[in-house]
């Protein structure tokens, strides 16, 4: 059983959970993150949409590491691009590139559900 508050999948997909929002999602296996949630109605800041321009849809990872895609040059480029250099990579991934294969807790500020946009 589940401990409680962990995310939660099926066979058909995973969980997306948000820190510090607490906004949790659906996404289908092999999707990435910043789909997902753009399909679940989930703002997720980025600038250039999906191109790996941008980085503005950088999150970090807390739960699940293990159940995204492994890193492709383009993200590798661009998050080098905005760390300084010498420091060890910390734990984090563009939503544009990192596919999504089993439930995974994020770490990004600004994430919310889009009727939460309309209810301010």
């Amino acid at each position: 059983m589940p401990e409680q508050g962990a995310p939660r999948e099926d066979a058909g997909g995973a969980t997306i959970r948000v820190l510090p929002s607490g906004v949790e999602f659906r996404a289908r296996k092999g999707q990435t993150v910043l789909d997902a949630a753009d399909e679940q109605n989930v703002i997720w800041p980025t600038i250039c949409h999906a191109n790996a321009e941008c980085t503005r849809c950088f999150f970090e990872i807390v739960e699940g590491g293990g159940n995204l895609s492994a890193m492709e040059a383009r993200e590798e480029e661009a998050l080098d691009a905005i760390r300084w250099r010498g420091t060890p990579r910390p734990l984090e991934r563009l939503a544009c590139c990192a596919q999504v294969n089993g439930d995974v807790v994020v770490r990004r500020r600004s994430v919310r559900k889009r009727e939460e946009e309309a209810n301010r």
